[in-house]
């Protein structure tokens, strides 16, 4: 079975001072066959994976994230 992954990503980050930035990151999760490895896990923001409402499961999936966000540092 073809258990592998893999995984792209794109990122912007813009410093308007040195205390004000805004970011951008997206990454798309590409299961191969018999893969089926979730995006967002880490904790930042929703998990995605690859189960239905009832619980099963659909390997080979590609999912997708885009993150926007902006920091200021006190």
């Amino acid at each position: 079975m073809d258990n592998v992954a893999n995984m792209y990503t794109l990122g912007y980050k813009h410093h308007f001072d040195s205390r004000t930035n805004v970011y951008a990151v997206y990454a798309m999760q590409d299961n191969h066959s018999g893969a089926h490895y979730d995006l967002g896990a880490s904790g930042h923001g929703i998990t995605t994976d690859c189960h239905d409402a009832n619980g099963n499961c659909f390997p080979g999936t590609k999912l997708q994230a885009l993150s926007i966000g902006m920091q200021y540092n006190f």
